[in-house]
């Protein structure tokens, strides 16, 4: 049960706005999946919650992802601070790429054990001119 707060953080965090937010639950099960990701992946939030995480990881990093969630989620911990921006590769509905800026954020329970991850993800620009 969360409390108000947190009920209203997590509000915030998937409403529309420049970041797609998606969170999955121990098992890779899509829980969480806001308006931005629909944009970016092609998917509505009702096809994709429920669904494994493999809706938008490219088939050829789902080894290596895989291996890496078991990790996390065996260990409780996640290598990445809430600030760090990894470079990540998604995977549209239509099967193109879509390169992603993106932090992820392991989600505890109340004993301090992981329950889940979310991931905050943006369209990286890269057509930035260096001067």
């Amino acid at each position: 049960m969360l409390s108000a707060s947190e009920q209203a953080i997590a509000q915030t965090a998937l409403a529309p706005g420049p970041h797609a937010v998606v969170s999955a639950d121990r098992e890779g099960i899509i829980r969480d999946w806001n308006e931005t990701a629909e944009h970016i992946f092609g998917h509505s939030a009702g096809h994709a919650i429920g669904r494994t995480l493999d809706l938008i990881v490219p088939e050829e990093e789902r080894a290596n992802h895989w291996r890496n969630f078991r990790r996390v989620m065996a260990t409780g911990v996640l290598n990445y601070r809430p600030d760090h921006v990894l470079d990540i590769e998604g995977l549209r509905r239509d099967g193109t790429r879509v390169t992603l800026d993106a932090a992820l954020i392991a989600i505890p329970d109340e004993a301090g054990g992981l329950v889940g991850i979310a991931a905050i993800m943006r369209e990286a620009d890269r057509n930035i001119i260096a001067r």
